[in-house]
């Protein structure tokens, strides 16, 4: 057996059978002699097998997790996640709906404005249908102060209602968190998984520290309570910007759980507050400065750098306390009006003792509070899936913190934090001017069905905006168009096939083409791929007739009510392919009613059966 030369080892096989290939020719040609026995089952063998059972499992896991560090080839939630917000891409969690509440208040004339009711902020209203969801109100309801109520009259009795009170699906928890001395990046992990939104976060000396994407950005879009009662269900915020020093990112760690990060800055008289330190400055001590002789590894110290507020302040010496809010989240909390009518936890305080002083009263008044929603509830979305969170962090990547081409205007529109509006969908285009861009947006109530933007939504995604594009350019933002539709067909069915069965499978197969979440701006529909669809579905030889038609206000049918825009659907078909203009998001709003099948043949049926809204 040769020992003063490299062996030759091949690098190119992965898989169990190359490997053991390779094994095999690498024991014949050195070790010919003490090894000859290659019957597969021969003690020999086994341990070949073993050592290519190894190598195939490194070599499998290996390229695993090289594939789970690029965020286009990562399975893993988790590592997804992680590398978005490595990317300084924050995922977008689950998000509450937010609505306006309308209280009343039924009292005697003789009442007098100091006997009447306070409801108190975080009171709890619930729906009035399953499944229950919980809405807490954000701000106290003052039934005395004459600015905000309406009064009226009847008999002997007086009615009192407060519009625009501003709620939100989910409930508010607090969490305390101790520190002595200051600790850079400070990290706090709240214990709860389920959080969609961190309400604030205060120090005991009264100061609050304001979240950011970036440590390194130091100024932060605030809001302003949006007062008007016909917008503050779509927007519960108008937009501001400020300056902050305190500041926290919000991450999620391996295990889902919210982490929020604080700065490295010390609160001294000498720090910087804005500016970069001297690199100078930390490199070598002032008396050493220009003699090499001098230099220590001691000198260098490149924390130093960190000690300014440049990435914001690291808290010390106090108790922060974090207001966050838990569950509440999804599509399901945009309820309808009418909906949020039941007590859940109704706190409710005087402005005199009135509780001692005539306690019977007080309880009357107290009783005679009732509450319900106006307006439908809004904004309420998903959090992203894995495959979303992969293409927004490239796009957020790409656009670099700025807007100039329409694909970056479109990723900062839906990039716009969710308690200003919730954008379901977002196209840009060139405006007239050629400079800038016009912004088509859409957004879903809590059926996930589409609406139109809401116009403080549509403000705020301005103001938003404004802080990323050149300064040359304008920008226009519209609500896009929707286009209901429905399908009419027709189909014939094997005699030897069941036809029900055939048929709702074909029903199954539209509904999936034609969801929500397959609907953009710009999108066309393409009938043949639909029908080779549904010609492909087993006991259906034939399509006898396929239609796409638009479904429009005439269509109105009880519950069932469809957009004003009208689409002449022929006139805009081309080649089986129906182009819709580039502000239009088609939209199959009723799948079980706006899809109407009809067969002939199939074992069911010897003559012919039909059938409407999904059923056949």
């Amino acid at each position: 057996m040769p020992t003063n030369r490299t062996k030759d080892i091949s690098y190119m096989s992965k898989d169990f059978d190359s490997i053991k290939s390779d094994l095999i020719a690498y024991v014949k040609r050195y070790f010919p002699n003490e090894f000859q026995d290659f019957n597969d089952a021969s003690g020999g063998m086994a341990i070949l097998d073993l050592m290519a059972y190894v190598g195939d499992i490194l070599s499998y896991n290996i390229d695993k997790q090289v594939n789970e560090t690029f965020i286009n080839r990562a399975i893993e939630t988790k590592n997804i996640v992680n590398l978005a917000q490595a990317y300084g891409y924050k995922p977008r969690k689950t998000t509450p709906s937010i609505t306006n509440l309308s209280l009343t208040s039924v009292v005697t004339t003789s009442t007098s404005a100091d006997q009447l009711t306070v409801i108190q902020k975080g009171s709890k209203v619930f729906t009035n249908l399953n499944p229950v969801v919980s809405f807490e109100i954000l701000e106290d309801v003052d039934f005395s102060d004459a600015r905000r109520r309406t009064y009226k009259e009847s008999g002997g009795t007086s009615t009192i209602t407060v519009s625009g009170v501003s709620a939100v699906a989910g409930s508010s928890k607090k969490f305390q968190y101790s520190i002595n001395d200051p600790v850079k990046f400070l990290k706090i992990r709240l214990p709860d998984r389920n959080v969609t939104e961190i309400v604030s976060v205060s120090a005991t000396d009264g100061s609050e520290y304001f979240q950011v994407d970036s440590l390194a950005v130091d100024t932060v879009f605030t809001g302003d309570v949006n007062t008007d009662p016909s917008t503050t269900s779509s927007a519960e915020y108008i937009m501001r910007l400020k300056k902050v020093p305190k500041r926290f990112v919000q991450e999620l760690d391996a295990d889902g759980n919210t982490v929020i990060r604080f700065g490295t800055g010390v609160l001294t008289e000498d720090a910087d507050e804005d500016m970069i330190p001297n690199p100078e400055d930390f490199v070598l001590p002032p008396t050493l400065r220009g003699s090499p002789s001098g230099f220590t590894a001691a000198a260098i110290d490149s924390t130093n750098f960190l000690k300014t507020k440049t990435l914001g302040v690291a808290p010390s010496n106090t108790i922060i306390t974090v207001d966050y809010r838990v569950a509440g989240g999804g599509v399901e909390t945009n309820v309808g009006p009418n909906t949020l009518e039941v007590w859940a936890d109704k706190r409710v305080t005087f402005k005199t003792n009135l509780r001692t002083t005539n306690e019977a009263l007080a309880v009357t008044t107290e009783n005679n509070i009732t509450v319900s929603n106006p307006e439908q509830a809004s904004g309420g979305e998903a959090g992203e899936t894995p495959a979303n969170i992969r293409i927004n962090a490239v796009n957020n990547i790409n656009s670099q913190m700025r807007a100039v081409t329409l694909q970056d205007y479109q990723a900062r529109t839906m990039a716009m934090p969710q308690q200003f509006g919730s954008v379901f969908r977002s196209y840009a285009v060139k405006n007239n001017s050629g400079h800038g861009a016009r912004i088509y947006t859409i957004c879903r109530n809590s059926d996930s069905n589409l609406i139109n933007t809401p116009g403080v939504v549509t403000n705020n995604i301005s103001t938003y905006l404004n802080r990323f594009k050149s300064f040359s350019d304008t920008i226009e933002i519209s609500s896009g168009s929707i286009a209901n539709i429905g399908i009419d067909f027709s189909v014939i069915i094997d005699p030897s096939a069941n036809a029900p069965q055939s048929l709702m499978a074909a029903i199954i197969e539209l509904k999936k083409r034609f969801a929500i979440n397959r609907t953009n701006f710009n999108d066309n529909i393409a009938t043949s791929d639909v029908m080779a669809s549904i010609q492909a579905i087993d006991g259906i030889n034939a399509i006898e007739s396929f239609k796409v038609v638009n479904k429009t206000a005439a269509d109105n049918e009880g519950s069932r009510t469809y957009s004003g825009f009208n689409f002449d659907i022929n006139a805009n078909t081309f080649s089986g392919i129906i182009s819709f203009p580039q502000n239009v998001v088609w939209e199959m709003k009723y799948p079980n009613f706006d899809i109407v099948a009809r067969y002939t043949g199939g074992t069911s049926a010897p003559g012919s059966g039909g059938g409407t809204g999904g059923g056949y």
